[in-house]
């Protein structure tokens, strides 16, 4: 008997475009899936082709684009895992949601949402990469202003408690303000990305370095951009605000160093500026530092009152009788006497163990490692996001 071939697959439609396969398996294509398939180690997989599905969405039903997020997000947040993550589970169409499903479809949005850190990461990811190409269908203002909308969310965004997902929202703001989201102008969403920066100073009073230096790093981007560095020394000086925008305590010294290394670069690289005064300066942020509790705050104070143009002498010498530690109001008399003599704090021995600033030790130890006046981020952060991808540690 003569062997017996199977006929060849017929040829795709006319107009249509073969898809390669992928390692994911879309619901809705079970029972395409070969009878005799190899075993997988992948419980995921094997409920897939054994079992019910794993969610409820169809793919199937999904218009191109969608299919194309389903895929592209599928393979982001499987990059780094040795098994394929589970597909997300559908959300209810609230109210609050119409933004997201409009622009983003359906599984974008329920990956957004997603308890599973790496779904929201990648879904992130794959917006802020393919923003022009795979939401062709949204108008980019009004898509940009809906992940605006999303990194102000409790416990999502900027406000994500794992690390990774934080950073990848970081880089979609960083890309947004240096105008690298085709069709979207800075001007129409700045009055948006200014209610983001008591975020970024949140974040940088993080307890992990990590999350510390991503947020120092964007708020200096924005300074560098049209954004401009007055708005973001008044964020600075405004009051420090948790998660619920409510007041944080003076206690947290991480809260004002953040503010302290920002005022230092901001002073160094631009100067005052014309909205903000030396009374403002010192009242809201100087004097506070200098009385605080932690030396290491108060070092920092000492030198950023020191950034100030010696022009000002006068005005910053009419505050220095609310400073209470006469060694560190000698300091400063000595310094705007002698304005060319730099140096490093009051001389105080550092009672706190957790390196908050980094870089290099002696003369420049409070001089932040991050950007620099170009608003360059530190060696470490690519532009591959799997390059960047870390632990998933919870910040």
């Amino acid at each position: 008997q003569g062997k017996h071939t199977a006929p060849p697959p017929p040829p795709p439609a006319k107009g249509s475009h073969p898809r390669p396969k992928r390692r994911h398996e879309a619901v809705g294509e079970i029972d395409a899936v070969p009878a005799a398939s190899p075993p997988h180690d992948d419980a995921t997989e094997v409920a897939a082709v054994a079992g019910p599905p794993v969610t409820g969405f169809d793919v199937e039903t999904f218009d191109e684009w969608e299919r194309d997020v389903f895929f592209a997000i599928q393979d982001e947040a499987s990059r780094d895992s040795n098994t394929n993550e589970a597909p997300a589970d559908p959300l209810e169409a609230t109210e609050g949601m119409v933004d997201f499903f409009s622009n983003f479809g359906k599984y974008a949005t329920a990956c957004l949402f997603s308890r599973r850190w790496r779904l929201r990461d990648a879904a992130v990811r794959v917006i802020t990469q393919f923003f022009d190409t795979m939401f062709k269908h949204a108008i980019p203002v009004n898509a940009a202003n809906a992940m605006l909308n999303y990194l102000d969310t409790k416990g999502y965004g900027l406000l994500d408690t794992i690390q990774t997902a934080f950073i990848s929202a970081c880089e979609f703001l960083t890309r947004l303000v240096d105008d690298k989201l085709p069709g979207v102008e800075l001007t129409a969403v700045q009055p948006h990305v200014l209610t983001l920066l008591p975020r970024l100073f949140l974040r940088a009073a993080d307890t992990t370095t990590k999350t510390r230096e991503e947020a120092l790093c964007t708020i200096f981007v924005l300074a560098n951009s049209p954004i401009g560095p007055e708005r973001v020394a008044a964020a600075a000086l405004a009051e420090p605000v948790d998660q619920d925008k409510r007041r944080m305590p003076t206690q947290n010294h991480r809260t004002y160093l953040c503010r302290l290394l920002v005022m230092q670069q901001l002073l160094n690289n631009h100067g005052l500026g014309r909205t903000i005064s030396v009374d403002a300066l010192m009242t809201k942020l100087l004097l506070l530092c200098l009385n605080h509790q932690n030396s290491e705050v108060r070092d920092l104070a000492v030198v950023v009152t020191g950034c100030i143009d010696s022009s000002k002498g006068q005005d910053i010498m009419r505050h220095l009788p609310q400073v209470r530690n006469p060694a560190t109001r000698a300091v400063i008399e000595e310094r705007l006497a002698f304005p060319g003599d730099g140096g490093g704090g009051n001389g105080d021995e550092d009672d706190d163990d957790d390196d908050v600033v980094s870089g290099d030790e002696g003369n420049k130890k409070h001089q932040h490692k991050s950007p620099d006046a170009g608003g360059r981020k530190p060696p470490g952060r690519g532009k591959q996001p799997a390059k960047r991808r870390g632990n998933a540690a919870s910040s």
